[in-house]
């Protein structure tokens, strides 16, 4: 849990530092050049993911933006 907050927190930071959509990017491609899945079940991942999956981080992401608007 502490490690998935972690990269919540990191991505908060390259938001503020005017990265984001650059950050959403990278995120894609990486999921796309690793040929991993962008969806999992919340709990599945929680589980047996140390990361939250792309979909929650882009979607925290998003809300970033929707909030300084």
């Amino acid at each position: 849990m502490n490690s998935r907050r972690m990269e919540f927190e990191a991505d908060k930071f390259g938001f503020d530092l005017g990265m984001g959509q650059d950050l959403q990017t990278g995120l894609i491609k990486l999921c796309v050049e690793n040929k991993s899945g962008i969806t999992y079940a919340k709990l599945y991942s929680m589980y047996h993911h140390s990361h939250p999956p792309i979909d929650e981080r882009l979607s925290a992401l998003m809300n970033y933006e929707k909030k300084r608007i």
